[in-house]
């Protein structure tokens, strides 16, 4: 599975600017909007966005997210960030699919209420 993942082309939105990699595109923070209309007229297959909750409540506000994939782990931290934060508007989700795993973990997958 990780073969697969790193194989994978990488954009990394960041507050920093001019940064490079090989294993990356850096795309800062800014120009988001117009970045991922690029990424998505070049990708032929779904973008898969891993980051933290700022990330996903910047795209979550503007609508760039199609579906949702939420894996509940079998522990209780105590305390922590919250999930979402600071989002816009109330995103209303359709259950599709429960993927149950034999490490405890549970992935609920939802799309967007259009």
């Amino acid at each position: 599975m990780w073969e697969e993942i790193h194989s994978k082309q990488k954009y990394v939105f960041t507050h920093q600017k001019n940064l490079v990699s090989a294993n990356a595109e850096y795309i800062h923070s800014e120009d988001m909007l117009i970045s991922i209309d690029k990424v998505k007229a070049q990708e032929t297959k779904d973008i898969w966005l891993y980051g933290g909750s700022s990330i996903i409540t910047s795209f979550i506000n503007n609508n760039l997210i199609d579906e949702y994939r939420l894996s509940i782990h079998p522990f209780v931290l105590g305390s922590g960030k919250p999930l979402f934060e600071y989002l816009v508007d109330r995103v209303n989700l359709i259950h599709i699919k429960t993927n149950t795993y034999q490490s405890g973990v549970v992935q609920l997958i939802y799309n967007k209420n259009k």
